[in-house]
């Protein structure tokens, strides 16, 4: 089968690699020359993911037979579409795509179902600002359409959201941005399979924000979740599952939980970024990448909850990615404690640049030990950057 990944970029890698081991002819295709994942496909093919009449005629040129969206919540939106003109299996319709992975519809969607989240306003305007001041601060600021913690800001009064509110502006492609209350507790992601309309199996972690406050640097397994707060998550998503009549395959979820209830604050069916699948693999699920794939190939979900079984027991793991604390040349990286990766994905060479600290990622990675993960274990991870001062 000849399958087309919208993008090659590092959280590509794991749908890259699995389509390889099966068999399939892998074409990635993006803006993005440089992207990790195009030395490992078939083929590349410059087209961007948000280009929907160019991955159109990409795909037919090509003849492709699947086409799975690059990780990335407008690469999603963008394959939905192609998807529905094209006929290709594994995907939502393009209204309900869109609804998922922008963050000012799914909010509204979460309220219709009932599903608690923070209190929210979405503003276009300036004239419209005053709404915010309805809300409890701290809140957040955010484009509706941009992910990894890109135009997010935390602000204690007006005046911030003020500048916050032009600054996320310019970075949204449609021009909205959505502030809403700022919720204190720990977070997690919460990652399911849906079959025959109703959630089949999960997975949930704890997540960390070691660097910046809007991007995950850490995801340890066992999770913290209680119980009841599990159930009452699975509750929220099959009550979401089945208003919109979702396809089969993977529903991935960021929450925030307090003491006494459970946000959920942002939903994707495309592949979590930053390697997740493969933190997934560690925590014992062997066939997790394949039950995400395998709806976009045409092939029906059977028996998930039964091939989706944790295998490792007594045991923690954890997913660190390793980010610089400033402007400089790379030089090497510095491990202590005794803490040495199982696996790990290296994205810097020595001696290269690095412009925007928190927007780089010098290295994933993966470990394993016998007790559940401390956060102490990870920060003690650390890279070695000589300093450029401009």
């Amino acid at each position: 089968m000849k399958v087309l990944v919208t993008g090659g970029a590092v959280g590509d890698l794991p749908v890259i690699r699995e389509l390889k081991r099966k068999g399939h002819f892998v074409i990635t295709s993006g803006s993005d020359i440089r992207g990790i994942g195009h030395a490992e496909s078939d083929a590349y093919r410059p087209c961007d993911y948000t280009n929907v009449e160019g991955l159109v005629r990409l795909s037919i040129d090509e003849r492709v037979d699947a086409i799975i969206p690059s990780a990335h919540d407008l690469a999603a939106i963008a394959a939905a579409r192609v998807a529905k003109l094209l006929n290709f299996p594994g995907y939502d319709s393009p209204e309900i795509s869109e609804m998922i992975h922008n963050k000012n519809s799914l909010r509204f969607s979460l309220k219709e179902c009932g599903i608690p989240q923070p209190n929210f306003k979405v503003i276009s305007s300036e004239c419209d600002l005053e709404q915010s001041r309805e809300l409890q601060f701290p809140v957040i600021v955010k484009p509706v359409d941009l992910t990894g913690g890109n135009g997010i800001s935390i602000c204690e009064d007006f005046d911030s959201v003020r500048r916050a509110f032009l600054y996320a502006r310019n970075l949204s492609k449609v021009q909205k941005v959505i502030i809403e209350e700022f919720i204190v507790g720990t977070y997690h992601g919460f990652t399911t399979m849906v079959s025959k309309g109703k959630v089949v199996w999960h997975l949930s972690d704890n997540e960390y924000f070691l660097y910046d406050k809007f991007r995950v640097s850490a995801t340890t397994w066992p999770s913290t979740l209680y119980l009841n707060q599990t159930e009452q998550i699975l509750n929220y998503l099959n009550s979401f599952v089945a208003r919109f009549n979702l396809v089969e395959g993977l529903l991935h979820v960021q929450l925030v939980c307090t003491e006494n209830r459970v946000f959920i604050l942002e939903i994707c069916r495309r592949t979590p970024g930053d390697l997740y699948p493969d933190f997934v693999k560690l925590c014992g699920e062997e066939s997790y990448l394949n039950q995400m794939i395998n709806p976009f190939l045409g092939i029906t979900l059977n028996n998930v909850s039964k091939n989706l079984s944790r295998e490792v027991e007594n045991a923690g793991v954890a997913r660190f990615i390793l980010m610089p604390e400033v402007r400089g040349v790379f030089e090497k990286i510095l491990f202590s404690h005794n803490l040495r990766p199982i696996q790990q994905e290296i994205l810097l060479r020595p001696r290269e640049f690095i412009d925007q600290p928190r927007k780089t990622s010098i290295g994933i990675f993966f470990f394993r030990k016998p007790e559940t993960f401390d956060l102490d274990d990870l920060i003690h991870i650390k890279e070695r950057v000589r300093p450029v001062i401009s």
